[in-house]
């Protein structure tokens, strides 16, 4: 085999290691959102973290702030509104987006 050949050899075993690896981490992604997903419905089925029991906390609506205080100010109070429901980490980035 020349070196050329050697070489283009080399690339496509690195580019194949490379795509396998790449696809292995995807999936260990995907199954990790899964179980995630997973245990968000079990909770809402559960019924002491849906949606509804947040918005009863009367949580305060952001749109923009001028002073980063302000930003922090709205975060903390919604920490307070998701440990008092309870709420997920998978469902506190969806609800504060509501």
């Amino acid at each position: 085999m020349s070196q050329g050949g050697a070489n283009d050899q080399a690339a496509l075993t690195e580019a194949l290691t490379s795509l396998v690896n790449a696809m292995t981490k995807n999936a260990r992604a995907m199954a990790e959102n899964t179980r995630l997903l997973r245990e968000a419905i079990q909770n809402n089925q559960q019924g002491n973290n849906t949606y509804v029991a947040f918005l009863k906390t009367n949580p305060p609506t952001f749109s923009k702030a001028d002073d980063p205080l302000e930003a922090d100010d709205w975060i903390r109070v919604m920490e307070t509104k998701f440990e008092l429901i309870q709420c997920s980490d998978v469902q506190k980035p969806l609800f504060a987006v509501q």
